[in-house]
């Protein structure tokens, strides 16, 4: 049940500078939108939140483009788009996805205050602009802190230069088949994400430190190293290993939760029809740079976002985007190509074949979420019962 609260207390105290808004105390920053920022907030039994802090005089003066079937591209306030994001987000629940907690929304007080529910492990992965690529954040000091010594035994050094974490495969199994229920179930609900990519979707723990290899380090981008046992097992040495680690994360309730609906949308069933390209273009498929104004048809609603999980898996192991370029016109021709390299030996033949079925170029012949969740790469999973 989402709080609606009409009215926001906001208070700083002089001595020590601590701000807080009714019940919550307001922490560091801990990441920033186009239009917003968003700050850890704690309330007074200790319960953490992400909370958004949205300016009100900014949601009415600025404006966001649109695209309408009837009336094709156009803009509206920002006020407008944040109003639909929240409506359309109350109406879900699910273990996957992110959970909207209060909304404080008090017309006579300058920001408006949107609470999530906490998710202390950021990130799925963290873009390093440096290489252009994605890696998996992991501090042994935090870590330490809500796994104890179970998992980190002790801290080794960070990547050296030329070098990035990913994820192993085993790691990536775990939390890919969550992202196949939460997508899954929008799909279910007529609703397309259209920005689906790692900094979307968010950890509820951080990782274990990375003595256990939750990450594999690569050497470089150029001199990708070679994986042992990469045949028909999926790439895992040591299955009961893996079902060991995986049995210890479930019980300490390790998940992933989609977040940012602000690209989203209901779409007509069954096809779910979408009539724009909003999204991240490094996560976004040909389909919407070919045909978009071409026809009044649109495009498959369901198979744009297969098409950026599919991507997100390609950054989970290889560290890097399929596609890249310096500027968005050449990124549209390389994604409209469609030609990316799956470099072998790196990763099993199962991941590269769930790649390669969630990127096809024809939107049709891609995997569905349903289809996604029963491949091969995924069958080393065996049903576990949840924390008690």
């Amino acid at each position: 049940m989402v709080l609606l609260t009409a009215k926001a207390d906001f208070r700083r105290d002089e001595s020590t500078r601590e701000k807080t808004v009714n019940q919550y105390k307001l922490g560091a920053t801990v990441g920033r939108g186009t239009f917003c920022k968003v700050k850890w907030a704690e309330d007074t039994n200790g319960n953490g939140y992400a909370m958004k802090v949205l300016s009100r005089m900014l949601m009415e003066r600025r404006m966001v483009a649109v695209f309408k079937r009837e009336s094709g591209a156009t803009t509206i306030p920002f006020e407008e788009a944040i109003r639909a994001e929240l409506k359309l987000l109350q109406g879900l629940q699910h273990n996957h996805i992110i959970s909207l907690h209060e909304i404080i929304d008090d017309l006579e007080h300058q920001d408006m205050y949107i609470v999530y529910e906490g998710m202390v492990g950021g990130d799925l992965m963290n873009f390093r602009s440096g290489i252009c690529g994605y890696e998996v954040g992991c501090d042994a000091e935090i870590a330490k802190k809500h796994w104890g010594d179970q998992l980190c035994l002790e801290a080794t050094e960070g990547p050296r230069e030329g070098e990035i974490y990913v994820y192993t495969e085993g790691i990536a199994r775990f939390l890919l088949a969550q992202m196949f229920e939460a997508v899954m179930f929008l799909h279910e609900k007529g609703i397309i994400h259209k920005d689906l990519k790692p900094d979307n979707i968010l950890l509820s723990h951080p990782l274990p430190a990375s003595d256990l290899r939750i990450a594999r380090k690569l050497q470089g981008l150029a001199e990708w190293p070679k994986v042992e046992d990469a045949d028909s097992t999926g790439g895992v040495a040591d299955a009961a290993s893996e079902a060991s680690l995986r049995k210890l994360l479930v019980q300490n309730g390790l998940s992933i939760k989609v977040c940012d609906f602000g690209c989203s949308e209901m779409a007509a069933a069954p096809d779910c029809r979408i009539y724009d390209a909003t999204g991240t273009q490094l996560f976004t498929p040909p389909e919407c740079f070919e045909a978009l104004h071409c026809s009044d048809d649109g495009i498959l609603g369901k198979p744009r976002d297969m098409w950026s999980l599919g991507c997100t898996l390609f950054n989970m192991l290889y560290g890097r985007c399929p596609f890249w370029s310096e500027d968005n016109f050449g990124l549209q021709l390389a994604i409209i190509g469609c030609e990316f390299s799956l470099p072998e030996d790196i990763i099993s033949m199962q991941a590269m074949d769930l790649i390669r079925g969630l990127m096809q170029k024809e939107p049709g012949d891609r995997l569905t979420a349903v289809s996604a969740s029963q491949h091969p790469f995924l069958r080393p999973l065996e049903p576990l019962a949840p924390p008690e």
